[in-house]
């Protein structure tokens, strides 16, 4: 377990997604080693909610700072020094936060993430001598942001992870950060299912602490949630299905639905 060799080792570095650090503090919690050589914790890949953040610096005594990064755009962006998805933008780096027609948003708004930098790709390689460059420099990150009042950028979701109801944009990360605050929830994973009438409908996988059950949750969300954003579909599991690396696998959230 990472726990024991970071005790054994004395480990100072350590990286993870953020359910990784989620079962840290499970583990530390139930069976306190000493970790007291740690000095750098970032998580990424994935929404670290500051809740998350905030627990593991109380169990651990450090922070667990949040970093995003892509092969493209190297280290375009710095690591955050406040808990929560939060980046910063370092000097060096241009950003741009655009809509959908690839309008510049402005700040506080959610939109698509483009970088200009030095440590950014010229483009994709195709084959021998041809590279299909990124218009005028910008990478498109394919990840939703926000810009906060000073030179950081705020998470939102990936683009294509998006919930599109009625034409009002739904980050899964949100909706499942207030389902899993709730103490009844051990783990969740928000998507969206199709609907005739409103494109896609909010639904949601939750595995329960035991002894509970979905209406000890319906109530909670009916209070913290607007409307629209709470989910109209919700099944209990056993385990929220994930890939190798931890992320949730969303491929295969709505055929758990159906099963």
């Amino acid at each position: 377990m990472a726990l024991n060799a970071i005790e054994e080792h004395r480990c100072t570095w350590f990286p993870a997604f953020p359910y990784a650090f989620a079962e840290l503090i499970k583990h530390q919690k139930a069976h306190p080693r000493d970790v007291s050589s740690l000095r750098s914790t970032f998580t990424g890949g994935d929404v670290a909610p500051e809740t998350l953040e905030k627990e593991f610096q109380q169990t651990f005594g450090r922070p667990c700072l949040n970093v995003w990064g892509s092969t493209e755009s190297g280290l375009a962006i710095a690591g955050g020094l406040q808990p929560g998805p939060v980046s910063r933008v370092p000097t060096g780096t241009e950003i741009r936060i655009i809509d959908g027609s690839g309008a510049d948003l402005p700040r506080g708004e959610e939109g698509e993430l483009l970088l200009r930098a030095p440590t950014v790709a010229a483009g994709y390689w195709l084959g021998p001598g041809e590279i299909k460059a990124f218009p005028e420099g910008w990478f498109a990150t394919g990840d939703v942001m926000r810009q906060g009042e000073g030179d950081e950028i705020w998470y939102v979701a990936r683009k294509k992870e998006l919930i599109v109801r009625g034409g009002s944009n739904i980050a899964p990360a949100e909706v499942e950060q207030v389902l899993k605050s709730n103490q009844a929830v051990k783990d969740a994973a928000v998507f969206g299912i199709p609907d005739p009438e409103l494109g896609q409908r909010v639904a949601a996988l939750v595995q329960l602490e035991d002894g509970a059950s979905l209406d000890d949750i319906r109530a909670d969300l009916s209070t913290r949630l607007a409307d629209y954003k709470t989910p109209e579909q919700m099944k209990a599991v056993d385990a929220i299905p994930r890939n190798a690396l931890g992320k949730v696998d969303r491929a295969a959230l709505a055929g758990l639905l159906e099963a």
